[in-house]
């Protein structure tokens, strides 16, 4: 069931199984399904069920029994609909833990997260493809003139 995409069914199932993590799995799949759904014109409880995916995925991807790539994937699905939420800092924060660091770095200049943005520069460079690593520098040296902060990156 979870396999065809029937969340709804499969949780009910995991649920008498007596397995409640993926029980709570296939709850954040069922949430961000219901939140693509949503109309575009209801912009504030459209961003609303997006967060409330993003927060159970994240629920998911921070679970001990996670193994690595089940927290890749669940990090990247919570950034992705903090994303669409417009919770950027949240989503630079999922995308860093799913090691999407170029993702990370767009979600927080986004969000006007500069700081955080500039962070992951320095740290992850090397995993930056350069002609992004560029364009995020000089976006973080604007900002940094803006505001009369010196730039070291």
């Amino acid at each position: 069931m979870f396999t065809n995409k029937h969340y709804a069914q499969a949780m009910v199932a995991f649920k008498k199984a007596g397995e409640t993590r993926q029980a709570y799995i296939c709850y954040a799949y069922l949430l961000r399904e219901d939140a693509r759904a949503a109309s575009d014109d209801q912009v504030r409880e459209r961003a609303d069920a997006f967060n409330k995916a993003g927060v159970a995925f994240s629920t998911c991807a921070n679970e001990p029994e996670s193994q690595r790539g089940e927290r890749l994937t669940y990090s990247t699905n919570a950034g992705e609909c903090f994303i669409q939420g417009h919770r950027f800092k949240e989503a630079g924060h999922c995308f860093m833990d799913a090691e999407k660091y170029s993702k990370a770095a767009c979600a927080y200049r986004k969000g006007n997260h500069f700081d955080e943005m500039v962070e992951v520069l320095k740290r992850h460079a090397d995993k930056i493809e350069a002609k992004l690593l560029a364009q995020l520098k000089k976006v973080a040296k604007v900002d940094y003139f803006k505001v009369g902060k010196s730039s070291t990156i």
